[in-house]
């Protein structure tokens, strides 16, 4: 096999490899669309959910540090 064979067949790997990737991140994205899509709130409303949820998983690993 010449050189350039080589190179050609090296770059189709390549690409192949690139296309995988892109696949695998796709998946996650959709399911992501499709969650967001079936809960209607806000933006402003969904971080104050995610801020309330981070400060009482806060407030149970103090109390869990504390009751050891």
């Amino acid at each position: 096999m010449s050189k350039k064979e080589e190179d050609i067949q090296k770059e189709d790997i390549q690409k192949e490899d690139i296309q995988e990737e892109d696949v695998e991140v796709e998946i996650p994205k959709r399911l992501r669309e499709n969650l967001y899509d079936r809960i209607h709130v806000s933006v402003k409303t969904m971080d104050i959910i995610i801020v309330i949820l981070i400060i009482l998983l806060m407030i149970a690993l103090v109390f869990g540090i504390i009751l050891q």
